[in-house]
């Protein structure tokens, strides 16, 4: 055999594989989707979403964010507002706080329509 023959057999393989690679990116991007929408699953089919909150770590922006509405969902207003409180200290121009306090907005429309 040439070398160089050889040569462009390595080269070949070398883009199969690199091929190969490439064509198997997508399959992991479902399952970091999956994960990522599993606890918002979770949150929205619990039985008790107390429990449901108990698996979000203390002081991430998921934690005042589903607090926040599970707050809201239950109308216990005192802890929204501490909750709030909080986050607005931890995390200060946060676009997810700002959905909540609109989506709070909106449920306080029929009391003060502002």
């Amino acid at each position: 055999m040439k070398p160089s023959f050889i040569m462009k057999i390595t080269s070949v393989f070398n883009h199969l594989a690199v091929a190969f690679l490439v064509a198997l990116i997508p399959f992991s991007f479902p399952a970091a989707a999956q994960q990522e929408i599993g606890y918002i699953e979770d949150f929205a089919l619990a039985e008790n979403r107390e429990e449901a909150l108990k698996q979000l770590i203390p002081g991430t922006e998921d934690y005042y964010y589903f607090h926040a509405l599970h707050y809201q969902n239950t109308g216990k207003k005192a802890k929204y507002g501490e909750i709030l409180t909080q986050w607005k200290k931890r995390f200060q121009n946060s676009n997810r706080r700002k959905v909540i306090e609109r989506r709070q907005a909106l449920l306080n429309y029929d009391q003060d329509p502002k």
